[in-house]
């Protein structure tokens, strides 16, 4: 990630991070909803989860932060915990066409 990127990554961390949690998860999409972990599509992904010890979490978090950018977490009470940068969408493809 360079340096225009990090920066607007942090700015619109900043802007999420003046929303409560109902406002971020709002329940029903973006900018976060939550999947459960079990149905995460990439094989990659779920054994990057169980190397860093973290495989028996049944829920994840992501925000939608545009485009095609991702960044995955999990939630413990209104804490982000940041677990992966996915600028290409490709942890958690889209199954519509053009996304």
């Amino acid at each position: 990630m360079g340096g225009e990127e990090l920066c607007a990554l942090m700015k619109r961390l900043a802007q999420l991070e003046t929303m409560t949690v109902g406002e971020a998860f709002p329940g029903n999409g973006y900018p976060g909803k939550d999947y459960n972990t079990e149905e995460i599509p990439t094989a990659e992904a779920r054994d990057r989860l169980d190397a860093i010890g973290l495989a028996d979490m049944t829920k994840i978090s992501v925000f939608r932060l545009g485009g095609e950018q991702r960044l995955y977490g999990f939630r413990c009470g209104n804490v982000f915990h940041v677990v992966w940068w996915d600028p290409g969408h490709v942890i958690w493809p889209s199954r519509k066409k053009h996304t």
